[in-house]
């Protein structure tokens, strides 16, 4: 049996589901998102808010172990 992929009515990921029911009124959908943060919107995985900000923090984190400076939009979040 192939485990199938749910989301809830606002398109937040559930979980995948093999031989077990899931909750009740999940939707069905073809994939599992590639990250947590992004939501089921119909058709595809969006990014959401959360999403951006967390690659955003990712990103702003990666350059400052590497000794970098920070861009200058992100200069102020240091003050």
């Amino acid at each position: 049996m192939t485990a199938k992929c749910y989301v809830d009515a606002s398109g937040n990921y559930i979980g995948a589901y093999d031989g077990a029911a899931p909750p009740a009124g999940s939707i069905e959908v073809p994939t599992a998102p590639d990250h947590a943060y992004k939501r089921w919107s119909g058709g595809a995985w969006i990014s959401t808010a959360r999403f951006n900000t967390a690659i955003r923090n990712e990103q702003l984190a990666e350059h400052d172990q590497a000794g970098l400076p920070r861009p200058v939009e992100d200069a102020w979040r240091v003050m």
